[in-house]
C-alpha cells in the first residue's frame, strides 16, 4: 500500500478587485491558452514562494495550454512540503495576458508518521531473530522537522522509523539555476528489531533492517540482518525535460559493521551465517515520466521510468558448525547489470474512487563468487537475470475534510501483486525459480501533521 493523499483539483478563476469583465474560466479538457504575464505565489509562509515557483516549471511571458497549467499544478502538490494548490487567474496589464496566481496549503515544519503492520506467510519464515514464525508483526513510529535553506533549499531531521534511526537530508530544486533537482540524505542506526525489506517491493532508505535480495544478488533466498550499526547515504541528480519528463541519476551506499544471514525457509531459525563488514551499492540513470496528481493518494496521472541500474552486495560470511565447533569463511560477492522497467497507471472513478495497475520488470546479468548455499556449496560464475511484477489496487476515501482549520484524508486500500524473479541457470537451488504473490489491505490517515497507517498483509514469495 503505498502511503497517499491526493485530489483531483480545478483550476479555478479569480476576478481582482475593480476589474471590468471576468476572467476566463480554466475548465478541465479545454482547449485554450493563456499568455502567463506574471505569476504570483500566495500563502506560502514556511516555504520559499520561489521553490515552488520552480518546482512549476512555469516561466512569466510565456503562453501555456490547459494542460501544461494543469500539470504544473500536479508538480506543486507532489511537492512533500504542499498539502494541496490551487490555480486562479487575474487580468494583466493587457486584453488576453493574465497574471497566474498560485495558492498553497503547507504541510508543518515537524511532521510525524506511524506504521503498523501483520504480515502472514503462506510458510514459516525465519527473518531476523531465533524463531521461525508464519505471522511477522512491525510497528514504527517517526519525527522529524523541516528547515527552509535559502530560495530554493530544504534540510531535515527526523529520529525512529523501523529500528530508531537518525535521518538527515537536504535537497535543492533550481541547482545552477536551471530548475535540476538535488536530494542528498543519510542515515545511521545501532540496530535493534529489524524489519524486512521484500524484493519487488517497495523501495525505502531506512538503515538497519533484514533484507531479503533479488535472487541476482542472492540467489539463496535468504534474510540479510544488520548487526551492531548500519550507514547509508544517498544522492539524487535529477534534470528536467519537457513537461512532466525528466533524467534521474541516483546512488546509494550501505555499510554495516556485522549482523546475520540465515535461509528464509529454514527448518532450524539457530542456523545462522555472521556477516562481516557488509557493504552495498547502487547506481542508476533512467528516464522518467510522472503525471500524477499526488505521490500518495493518487487518483489520477502515470508515472513510468526506464533505465539502467548496477548493483553490488559484498560481506565476509563465517559459518559455524555448533556440533563440532568448527567455522569457515568466504567472501560473498555480487554484481548486478541490467535494464529496468516501471511504470503505473491510475484512474479515477469519481470524488472517492480509483484504481491502478502497476508493472516493473528487470533483465539483467549477474557475476558472483563466494555464495554459500544451505547444503555447504560455494557458487561462483554468471547467471542472466530476469524478475517482474504486476499489480492491481483499489483506493477509496472514507473521510475527507479540507479547510483552512481542519486538513484530514482517510484513505482505505487494496491490492494483489504478483512476483516472480529466477536466475539462468537455477544452481539447482529450490528457491529458483520464485512466482510467488501478495495481497494487502489496509487503512492509512494524513493530516497537516503527517501520516499514519495500518496494513494487513499476505505474502508467497513461492520456491519449493
Amino acid at each position: 500500500m503505498s502511503w497517499a493523499t491526493v485530489s483531483l483539483l480545478g483550476l479555478l478563476a479569480a476576478t481582482p478587485v475593480g476589474a471590468v469583465e471576468p476572467t476566463p474560466a480554466i475548465a478541465a479538457g479545454s482547449s485554450a491558452s493563456f499568455f502567463i504575464e506574471t505569476i504570483v505565489v500566495d500563502e506560502a509562509t514556511r516555504f520559499s514562494p520561489d521553490l515552488i515557483l520552480a518546482e512549476s516549471r512555469l516561466v512569466e511571458g510565456q503562453e501555456y495550454s490547459e494542460r501544461e497549467l494543469r500539470d504544473a499544478l500536479f508538480r506543486i502538490v507532489r511537492l512533500p512540503l504542499i498539502l494541496d494548490a490551487e490555480f486562479s487567474l487575474r487580468r494583466g496589464t493587457q486584453r488576453g495576458r493574465f497574471q497566474l496566481v498560485i495558492q498553497v496549503d503547507e504541510a508543518r515544519r515537524w511532521f510525524f508518521g506511524m506504521e503498523g503492520s501483520a504480515t502472514r506467510w503462506s510458510r514459516p519464515v525465519t527473518l531476523s531473530g531465533t524463531s521461525t514464525e508464519d505471522v511477522v508483526q512491525g510497528f514504527s513510529m517517526l519525527a522529524g522537522r523541516r528547515f527552509s535553506v535559502g530560495r530554493y533549499g530544504v534540510f531535515f531531521a527526523a529520529a525512529g522509523g523501523q529500528d530508531g534511526s537518525l535521518n538527515l537530508g537536504y535537497s535543492h530544486n533550481n541547482l545552477l539555476g536551471r530548475r535540476i533537482l538535488l536530494q542528498i540524505s543519510g542515515a545511521y542506526s545501532r540496530c535493534g528489531q529489524a524489519q524486512v525489506s521484500l524484493p519487488l517491493g517497495d523501495e525505502g532508505d531506512q538503515a538497519c533492517r533484514a533484507e531479503i535480495f533479488d535472487l541476482g544478488l542472492d540467489p539463496t533466498l535468504s534474510a540479510w540482518e544488520a548487526g551492531e550499526g548500519t550507514a547509508r547515504a544517498r544522492l539524487t541528480l535529477g534534470v528536467p525535460l519537457k513537461g512532466n519528463q525528466s533524467i534521474r541519476f541516483a546512488g546509494s551506499f550501505l555499510d554495516t559493521e556485522g549482523g546475520f544471514r540465515r535461509a528464509v525457509y529454514q527448518e532450524d531459525p539457530a542456523q545462522l551465517d555472521f556477516l562481516r563488514d557488509r557493504t552495498d551499492w547502487e547506481l542508476t540513470a533512467s528516464w522518467m515520466l510522472d503525471s500524477r496528481d499526488d505521490p500518495l493518494f493518487t487518483s489520477e496521472g502515470q508515472r513510468w521510468e526506464a533505465g539502467l541500474q548496477v548493483r553490488s552486495l559484498e560481506a565476509e560470511v563465517e559459518r559455524w558448525d555448533f556440533e563440532n565447533f568448527t567455522s569457515f569463511k568466504t567472501d560473498h560477492a555480487s554484481l548486478e547489470v541490467g535494464a529496468r522497467l516501471a511504470g503505473s497507471k491510475y484512474w479515477s472513478l469519481g470524488r472517492k474512487d480509483a484504481i491502478w495497475g502497476r508493472l516493473d520488470a528487470f533483465l539483467g546479468r549477474t557475476d558472483f563468487s563466494g555464495v554459500l548455499t544451505e547444503d555447504d556449496r560455494i557458487l561462483e560464475g554468471q547467471a542472466d537475470v530476469w524478475r517482474g511484477g504486476a499489480a492491481f489496487g483499489y483506493g477509496r476515501f472514507l473521510h475527507r475534510v479540507r479547510t483552512d482549520e481542519k486538513w484530514q484524508e482517510l484513505r482505505w486500500e487494496s491490492e494483489i501483486e504478483a512476483l516472480y524473479s529466477t536466475t539462468s541457470p537455477s544452481f539447482d537451488l529450490p528457491e529458483n525459480p520464485l512466482a510467488g504473490f501478495r495481497v494487502s489491505s489496509g487503512l492509512t490517515w494524513r493530516s497537516s501533521w503527517g501520516v499514519f497507517g495500518l496494513e494487513l498483509i499476505y505474502q508467497d514469495l513461492g520456491g519449493d
